[in-house]
C-alpha cells in the first residue's frame, strides 16, 4: 500500500460513520485528495484539530492503486486560516476560494500552481487586504490556471491589441472584439478594467489587492468572471452568494 506525504490545504469534509469523516484537500503534488479520517469525531482524536477546512497541513495518506479514496494516517498543522483575526467577509471569501478549487481541481492530478494560488490568497486575506480585489484576482487566476480564460488580448475581428483600450468579451464564443468591430454584444471591459487585468498578471495577490480598484472596473470584472464560471460549471457557487450578500 503506497504511502504519500505532501503539504495540503483542507477544502471540506463529510460525515462517513459515527466517528469517521471523508476529508478533501488540495496538495501541490498529489492534487485533490479524498481520504478517510478514522476516529476524527472522537473527543481525544489527534486529527480533529488538524483537519478543519482552511487549515494548511502536512499530511500522510495511504492509498491503493486505482482507488480514489485513501486513508489519512497522520496530519500536522502548519497554519490555520480561519482564525479570529480574520474578518467575517474574509472568511466568506476563503470559503468561496475553497469551493472554486474543489470544482476546478482533479483528483490525484498534480496542480502546484492552483495550490500556490490558494495558499498565497489565504495569506493575503489573513493580512486584511481588501476583499473584493482579492476575490477578482482569485477568480481570474483560477480560470487561467484551469484553461477556462480565453485570450482577450487581441480583437478577433481586426487583430488590434485591446489590452489598454478595453474590449467586449463574447463569453460563449471565447474571444474579444474591439469597440469598432463589436455591435454592442458581450461583456464590456473598459480601459480601467483591462489595465487591472494587466496588473493581476504582474503582481502577487497581496500586492494587487492593495492597488486602487475603480468601482466600475470591479463591476465589469465581476460580470466577466461570473459569466465565465456560469458557462463552465453547472452548479452555482453557493458560497459566492453568501459573500456577495455580505459585501453589499
Amino acid at each position: 500500500m503506497p504511502i504519500h506525504e505532501d503539504d495540503a490545504i483542507v477544502l471540506r469534509h463529510y460525515p462517513l460513520a459515527d466517528s469517521d469523516s471523508i476529508v478533501v484537500c488540495i496538495a501541490p503534488e498529489l492534487g485533490k485528495i479524498r481520504a478517510v479520517a478514522q476516529g476524527i469525531k472522537k473527543p481525544k482524536s489527534r486529527l480533529a484539530g488538524c483537519l478543519q477546512p482552511l487549515n494548511h497541513i502536512h499530511v500522510t495518506v495511504f492509498s491503493r492503486e486505482g482507488q480514489e479514496l485513501g486513508r489519512i494516517q497522520n496530519a500536522e498543522l502548519i497554519h490555520s486560516y480561519s482564525g479570529k483575526i480574520v474578518s467575517l467577509n474574509h472568511v466568506f471569501a476563503f470559503s468561496y476560494f475553497t469551493e472554486l478549487v474543489h470544482a476546478i481541481a482533479q483528483y490525484n492530478l498534480s496542480n502546484t500552481t492552483l495550490f500556490r494560488l490558494l495558499l498565497a490568497s489565504l495569506k493575503a486575506g489573513e493580512n486584511q487586504v481588501p476583499v473584493e480585489p482579492l476575490v477578482r484576482y482569485f477568480e481570474i487566476w483560477s480560470l487561467k490556471i484551469s484553461g477556462l480564460y480565453p485570450n482577450y488580448a487581441y480583437c478577433s475581428g481586426c487583430g488590434k491589441c485591446v489590452k489598454e483600450d478595453g474590449f467586449f468579451a463574447l463569453i460563449k464564443h471565447g474571444y474579444a472584439l474591439c469597440r469598432d468591430c463589436n455591435s454592442g454584444k458581450g461583456v464590456f471591459i473598459g480601459s480601467a478594467a483591462s489595465l487591472t487585468l494587466q496588473a493581476m498578471a504582474s503582481n502577487p495577490p497581496e500586492v494587487f489587492s492593495k492597488l486602487p480598484l475603480e468601482a466600475e472596473a470591479g463591476r465589469q470584472l465581476e460580470q466577466l468572471t461570473q459569466e465565465l464560471l456560469e458557462l463552465n460549471f453547472d452548479n452555482p457557487f453557493k458560497s459566492y452568494r453568501i459573500l456577495k450578500e455580505s459585501l453589499t
